[in-house]
């Protein structure tokens, strides 16, 4: 008997311990309801970026959460886990596939992974403004068939995009401000082939290396340098250890916010139409966002003795890194290579 009392209590933590994860549901009573309980599912949205304030990530899935409540009279509330407690943006696309994740903010760069068509958006300077960037991003010719590729064959639904800005480079040798400057330089970038094409061809030394490794890196010299946007040089406070911060702007960084098809695929048509319209209207707020944080941190940045400079000979560089997009047409498929560089006017 005390074995199987036993074996009842294991069997019983178990399915608790499963039902934890993922999202959740709760009945709240309403006084002024008089069909009784009100159920409220819980979502949690994962990233891996600081689950600080103004951190752009943080500030989607704060905003989206705001806007997706409101929309479903309180039922879907979501609960946001930062700093890569889903694990790493990988680890939750993957999470997403198999339904083990609700939903994510996962950067283009590892959505290209598994699409391979999103590598577009890391060419070297293919956007010279933010303009750029949400021309290319609203424009359903040029995403639809992709976004369709994530869900249809690896059972992620991507409801849109959040940024986190133009990426520059962060270095202890000095400013860049030419080719010259960029010579024999050390430094971390993701390990893409767009990235590490560009830093080769501009004549620097790209070199992989953990992201939790790179203030370590950087103070004790194992690199010189590495390229972010600003909000993440000022939140992993990466000034401390490399004074000179360049406005390369080679680079921008989008993510997606995916949700599981396992989940999407549950909700009525009109949940769905609550959880596109909060990616919507969070969209919207998040760009306005992250320009204004922007220059937020670059001024405390400089106030703490950080070294700001806009590139001098920066045409010499952007001619350099173009001549990396051939390797990528194939990829992208030509039609809709061109038809980027004709919404850019670029061609």
């Amino acid at each position: 008997m005390k074995k199987l009392l036993g074996l009842g209590l294991v069997l019983t933590l178990a399915v608790g311990m499963i039902s934890g994860c993922g999202s959740s549901s709760s009945s709240s009573s309403s006084s002024d309801s008089s069909s009784g309980d009100a159920e409220t599912v819980v979502i949690q949205m994962g990233h891996a970026n600081p689950g600080k304030e103004n951190d752009p990530y943080n500030k989607y899935c704060t905003l989206f959460g705001e806007h997706l409540s409101e929309l479903s009279g309180g039922k879907y509330q979501v609960e946001v886990l930062a700093d890569g407690q889903l694990g790493g943006e990988r680890d939750m696309y993957e999470g997403l596939q198999m339904g083990t994740i609700d939903a994510a903010l996962v950067t283009t760069m590892v959505v290209a992974n598994f699409v391979p068509e999103y590598q577009f958006l890391d060419l070297p300077y293919l956007f010279r403004s933010y303009d750029d960037v949400h021309t290319i991003l609203d424009n359903e010719d040029i995403m639809a068939d992709i976004e369709a590729k994530s869900y249809d064959n690896y059972n992620v639904k991507i409801l849109g995009y959040g940024e986190n800005g133009f990426r520059k480079v962060l270095n202890s040798n000095g400013p860049i401000n030419s080719l010259e400057d960029f010579k024999g330089m050390k430094i971390r970038t993701p390990e893409s082939s767009t990235y590490l094409d560009a830093f080769r061809a501009v004549g620097a030394n790209p070199t992989a290396m953990a992201f939790s490794e790179l203030y370590t890196g950087l103070s004790q010299k194992t690199i010189d340098g590495l390229e972010l946007p600003v909000a993440s040089i000022n939140t992993k406070k990466f000034y401390e250890v490399a004074n000179y911060l360049s406005a390369t702007d080679h680079m921008f960084t989008a993510y997606a916010v995916c949700i599981s098809g396992n989940f999407w695929n549950k909700l009525t048509e009109e949940e769905q139409a609550w959880f596109q319209e909060a990616a919507d209207l969070a969209t919207e707020e998040e760009r306005v966002h992250v320009q204004n944080v922007e220059q937020q941190f670059l001024d405390e940045m400089i106030e703490k003795g950080l070294k700001y400079n806009e590139v001098e000979n920066i045409d010499e560089i952007v001619a350099v890194c173009e001549k990396t997009w051939v390797n990528y047409v194939d990829t992208i498929g030509e039609d809709r290579y061109n038809l980027i560089l004709e919404k850019l006017g670029r061609n």
